[in-house]
C-alpha cells in the first residue's frame, strides 16, 4: 500500500476578520507553493470564498479592496495553473459580515453552514463552485471543483449539508477529525465515533461519523483528516520528549471556548502561557488529545512517524491511501519547516509515497473504490 499525501491548506485570514491578506495570506503561500514545487508536492488551497464576496460587497469602503480581489484570484489561477489545486471552503459568518469603523465585523451566528435553510446552503455551495471553477478552469482544463471543507470543520446536523453538497456537483468532503469535538456558543460537532482516522467512506446523510447503510444513495465522500490518538506512557515518550518542537495550538484552541477561532489576541495569549516550563513538561507528558497530521503546527520528525505507522498499518493491502493533511498558512512561521517534512517524508517512505491534490485524491477513489473496503484505523 501507497500512500497518497495531500497537503490542504485552510487559505484563509483569521477566524474574526482580522489580518492582513497580503501578509498573513498571499506572502506566505507564494512562499508555500514554491517549497512544495521544490519537493514535487502539490498544495491543495482550501478557498475560503467568504472573505471574497465580503470585499465584492464592500469594494467601496474597505481600503484596497480591489487589489485584495485581484490578488486573491490571481493567486488561485497561478496555483492551479503550476498544477496544484484548489477546493471549496466557506466560513459563513462573511455571508453577513459587514465592515465598519475601519475592520470587519462578522455575524457568528452563521457560524456553522450546516445550520442555515438547505436552499440557502445550497445557493452558496453553487456560488462558491462557480467561482472556482471560472477562475481555475482557464489556468488547467482538466481542473474540478469537486470537494469541500466545512468552515470551523462544522457539518453538524449533515442532513441538508450532504444533501446539498451532492446536488452542487460536490463529490468528497475533509472537515472529520476523529477524537475531535467542539462545544460553544457560536456552534459545536462532535466527531468522536468517527469510523476511521484515515480510511475514507460515503458518509450516512443521518450521521457524518457513521459509513453509509446498506441501499443508501453515494452521496458524499469523506476523506478525514488524518490523526493518532491512544494514551501510553511510552508514546508520550517517545512522541513528545523526542519530538519537544510539536505544538498544539489548533488543540488548545478548541479548549478556549466562546473565542474565534485563530484570533490574533487568542495565539498571543497561547504563546506566553507556552513558554512557561511547567507548561511544555505537563502538556509533553500529559497530555491525551489526538494529534492531526498539521504540518504547521507539529514537528516533521512527528508527522514523518505518523505517516509511517499508517503505512505499516496497511502495508499488506494494494493500492494508494489518500492521506490528509492540514495546515493554516496564516499561522506559519516558516515554510522551511515545512520543506524539512517534505525532505524527511520522502527519505523515508521513498517510492510508497506520493504526493496528491485533493482533486486527484478523489478521482482516484471514485475509480479505486475498493479502497473504501480497508479495515478502519
Amino acid at each position: 500500500m501507497k500512500l497518497g499525501l495531500i497537503l490542504s491548506n485552510d487559505w484563509e485570514v483569521f477566524g474574526d476578520g482580522s489580518g492582513d491578506f497580503f501578509n498573513i495570506q498571499y506572502e506566505p503561500t507564494e512562499q508555500l507553493l514554491d517549497v512544495c514545487q521544490n519537493h514535487d508536492a502539490k498544495l491543495t488551497l482550501m478557498a475560503e470564498v467568504g472573505y471574497y464576496w465580503a470585499h465584492e460587497r464592500h469594494q467601496d469602503a474597505v481600503p484596497g479592496a480591489g487589489e485584495i480581489l485581484a490578488a486573491w484570484r490571481e493567486q488561485v489561477r497561478n496555483a492551479v495553473a503550476r498544477g496544484h489545486d484548489a477546493q471549496l471552503h466557506l466560513h459563513p459568518q462573511w455571508l453577513a459580515a459587514r465592515y465598519a469603523d475601519g475592520r470587519w465585523r462578522l455575524d457568528f451566528s452563521r457560524w456553522s453552514l450546516s445550520a442555515l435553510p438547505y436552499e440557502e446552503q445550497k445557493t452558496h455551495l453553487d456560488r462558491g463552485r462557480a467561482l472556482l471553477e471560472g477562475i481555475g478552469k482557464p489556468a488547467r482544463a482538466s481542473y474540478r471543483c469537486l470537494a469541500y471543507r466545512a468552515g470551523g470543520y462544522a457539518m453538524e446536523p449533515p442532513q441538508d449539508i450532504v444533501r446539498a453538497l451532492a446536488a452542487s456537483g460536490i463529490l468528497a468532503d475533509s472537515s472529520v477529525r476523529k477524537k475531535d469535538r467542539m462545544n460553544a456558543a457560536h456552534g459545536s460537532y462532535d466527531y468522536r465515533s468517527a469510523y476511521s482516522w484515515a480510511v475514507p467512506w460515503y458518509v450516512d446523510e443521518r450521521d457524518m461519523n457513521r459509513p453509509q447503510q446498506s441501499g443508501q444513495k453515494k452521496l458524499l465522500l469523506e476523506i478525514p483528516i488524518y490523526g493518532e490518538a491512544g494514551w501510553s506512557p511510552w508514546r508520550q515518550i517517545k512522541r513528545r520528549l523526542f519530538c519537544p518542537s510539536s505544538e498544539r495550538l489548533h488543540q488548545q484552541q478548541r479548549r478556549v471556548k466562546d473565542a474565534p477561532a485563530s484570533s490574533p489576541d487568542l495565539i498571543e495569549a497561547l504563546e506566553r502561557r507556552r513558554q512557561s516550563l511547567f507548561w511544555k513538561i505537563w502538556t509533553h507528558l500529559t497530555s491525551t488529545t489526538p494529534i492531526f497530521l498539521d504540518y504547521i503546527f507539529v514537528a516533521p520528525t512527528e508527522l514523518t512517524w505518523m505517516l509511517n505507522q499508517l503505512h505499516r498499518r496497511y502495508a499488506e493491502f494494494e493500492g494508494i491511501l489518500p492521506v490528509m493533511s492540514i495546515g493554516h498558512v496564516k499561522n506559519m512561521r516558516s515554510a522551511g519547516d515545512v520543506g524539512v517534512f517534505l525532505e524527511k517524508s520522502k527519505k523515508a517512505l521513498g517510492s510508497e509515497l506520493l504526493f496528491w491534490s485533493y482533486q486527484e485524491a478523489v478521482e482516484y477513489l471514485l475509480a479505486n473504490p475498493r479502497i473504501l473496503d480497508l479495515p478502519p484505523d
